[in-house]
């Protein structure tokens, strides 16, 4: 197998899988880059690096987050 049929295989495992890149992470769950990086540097997130790409299941990320109340009812209660 040459270099290129390689990268080839492994492309079509990950893209029939649910694993998703630093920018596919934050394009789906409408975050910064700079968040999902965090995140990982931090190590709240399991992640995989397949050669130069790190790559991140959703479900692992989604069990990651932590939900945010809304500034609007903190607001209500200062004013």
């Amino acid at each position: 197998i040459g270099v290129q049929e390689y990268i080839f295989i492994w492309e079509r495992i990950i893209m029939k899988s649910n694993y998703f890149t630093v920018n596919e992470t934050a394009v789906y769950f409408n975050i910064s880059k700079s968040l999902v990086r965090k995140m990982i540097r931090e190590c709240k997130v399991k992640f995989y690096r397949v050669g130069r790409k790190i790559l991140i299941k959703l479900e692992d990320f989604e069990a990651a987050m932590v939900p945010v109340e809304t500034t609007e009812k903190y607001l209500s209660d200062l004013y």
